[in-house]
């Protein structure tokens, strides 16, 4: 049983190619979407930026804005080579095959590939199409669950609305998240709630009474090894119809640290559950990659498909930003 032997025929005509018309509005809107919320995020930034006094918090601003950008340019540079690549091959096929279907004004021809093309399949796909790339994006999809997981617990250590939380949240299911990570303690740094780092702010929020016995760390320790082995089993569906939507439960089920884990902060329950993730993975490492080392996984975010270079990278940048965080607790 498949998920479409439960759709109306007219939905499945239209998600699939030659009129993929369902596939094509989503990608716009997604993209539409995207550019609104980093559009609106950064103005708002910048207004609180240039009214914020010259202090700490804005000076300490300076490097989150080089992750940034940094993380904006790892994006637009491996998407935009990910849809060239997309289109510059459709149009090559329809000189060879179909000529007569590009005497046509060019300006719908972009409209026509979105139509004619499978996206977001050909995108995941690529995540999964070998062993190495396969455990960089579970890597990867690992790095973002628990930068998930801080930006929750930043949310609750400095008193942030769900409001204020809500952009972050959507841009974070849209974008890789190292960017939608940069913006958030930006935001924090420019806010006036922002905490700073020290004992009096591990104090300053007491842990529920059931974390000295251990029980709090439990919901991220399970749910941490149930989402890791739903990462390290998507591989097995690259040629299946169940793949795009076990992809779209995936980005689902990284929205869990918003309403779970409340009364969880301290750092060794966070390192455990870490632990707990990065050891599925690699329990299940040497059966990804095969006859392959771990040479080969780091060959893939250099010279792997575009999708696996942009999520892998992030991932990347996301670890150096965690570095960065900590540093400053330490120097600050």
């Amino acid at each position: 049983m498949y998920l479409s032997d439960y759709l109306p025929p007219a939905l499945i005509e239209y998600s699939n190619p030659p009129t993929n018309v369902v596939g094509a509005g989503i990608f716009l809107y997604y993209v539409i979407v995207s550019l609104f919320l980093v559009g609106h995020s950064l103005s708002f930034l910048r207004t609180r930026y240039e009214k914020f006094p010259q202090n700490v918090g804005r000076r300490s601003t300076k490097a989150l804005v080089v992750f940034g950008f940094v993380s904006f340019v790892n994006l637009s540079r491996h998407m935009l080579n990910f849809l060239l690549k997309s289109y510059l091959f459709w149009r090559a096929n329809k000189i060879l095959y179909k000529p007569a279907e590009l005497s046509d004004d060019d300006v719908v021809g972009p409209w026509r590939w979105m139509k004619e093309s499978c996206l977001f399949e050909d995108f995941a796909k690529e995540l999964v199409q070998d062993g190495p790339s396969s455990v960089v994006t579970q890597v990867a999809l690992l790095v973002t669950w628990f930068w998930n997981v801080r930006l929750s617990q930043e949310a609750q250590l400095n008193g942030i609305s769900s409001n204020a939380l809500g952009p972050f949240v959507v841009l974070g299911q849209l974008l890789p998240i190292s960017f939608t990570s940069t913006l958030f303690f930006i935001f924090i740094r420019l806010s006036p709630f922002q905490r700073r780092g020290g004992a009096g702010a591990q104090a300053s929020v007491a842990p529920s009474p059931l974390s000295t016995q251990g029980f709090t760390s439990l919901p991220l320790l399970v749910t941490t090894a149930a989402f890791a082995t739903i990462a390290i089993n998507i591989p097995t569906f690259r040629d299946s119809p169940q793949l795009i939507p076990l992809v779209l439960a995936t980005r689902l089920f990284l929205l869990l640290p918003y309403f779970s884990f409340s009364g969880i902060r301290p750092t060794d329950r966070i390192n455990s559950a870490w632990a707990v993730g990065f050891g599925v993975i690699m329990i299940n490492f040497r059966a990804a990659i095969g006859n392959g080392n771990v040479w080969d996984v780091l060959n893939a975010l250099q010279s792997g498909p575009q999708s696996v270079k942009a999520l892998g990278r992030d991932a990347v940048i996301a670890l150096a930003l965690a570095g960065w965080l900590k540093l400053e607790e330490v120097v600050l």
